[in-house]
C-alpha cells in the first residue's frame, strides 16, 4: 500500500515536470514568433 502512495507522488512529480516543459516550450516558441515580428524591417 506506501509503494503504491510513494509511486503515486513520483508520478504526481513527472506530470508537473512536463506540464513546466510544456508551458516554457509555449513561452520560447511565443518569444521566437516575437523576435521574428520585431526583426522584419517596416520602417526604413
Amino acid at each position: 500500500m506506501s509503494k503504491m502512495l510513494i509511486f503515486y507522488e513520483k508520478l504526481k512529480l513527472i506530470i508537473k515536470s512536463i506540464k513546466v516543459c510544456i508551458i516554457i516550450n509555449e513561452l520560447s516558441g511565443v518569444n521566437i514568433i516575437y523576435q521574428m515580428i520585431n526583426n522584419t524591417p517596416n520602417s526604413s
